[in-house]
């Protein structure tokens, strides 16, 4: 959270003022931030293009393995929020796009996400998380393997 105070105040702070940036963790080598605002925003369909364009605008590394079709062999997803319909449509539009582009020809997959937080009172709607893992598992599988969104995902997928 950022402290903000509006007016003076009869306290004086000692230390060094930082910024936002200053306050995030350092980057790995070669790796680049990109800030999001609206620049993905659109139809569902299509979100993986509009991904895309983005990193290979920000990130030259990216831009050549696009330019170049470079062909990528694994792809290991991390994410605490793959809890839903609506995030695993986000997912598999970003994925299928690489098959689309033939950079994932024969890629395999491993996903590693956070158990399913069953507290949640809601499970009827596209944004609602998941009632078992199972299903989760099964359906984000599904829409890669069968190609629901384009070209099925080609090779083997794994979960964690």
């Amino acid at each position: 959270p950022v402290v903000t105070l509006k007016g003076t105040s009869g306290k004086t702070f000692s230390g060094q003022t930082l910024s936002a940036e200053d306050l995030l963790p350092a980057l790995p080598t070669g790796a680049v931030r990109i800030n999001l605002c609206e620049q993905l925003d659109g139809p569902l369909e299509g979100f993986g293009s509009r991904f895309w364009s983005l990193v290979t605008q920000q990130h030259a590394g990216w831009k050549q393995a696009f330019t170049r079709h470079k062909e990528i062999t694994h792809v290991e997803y991390s994410d605490r929020y793959l809890n839903s319909p609506f995030t695993a449509r986000l997912l598999g539009e970003i994925l299928t796009e690489l098959v689309e582009q033939g950079m994932a020809e024969r890629a395999s997959l491993t996903v590693c996400v956070k158990k399913l937080d069953y507290n949640s009172r809601q499970h009827d709607a596209l944004y609602n998380a998941w009632l078992n893992e199972e299903d989760r598992q099964q359906v984000v599988t599904t829409l890669l393997e069968e190609g629901y969104l384009g070209p099925a995902w080609p090779g083997a997928i794994r979960w964690l």
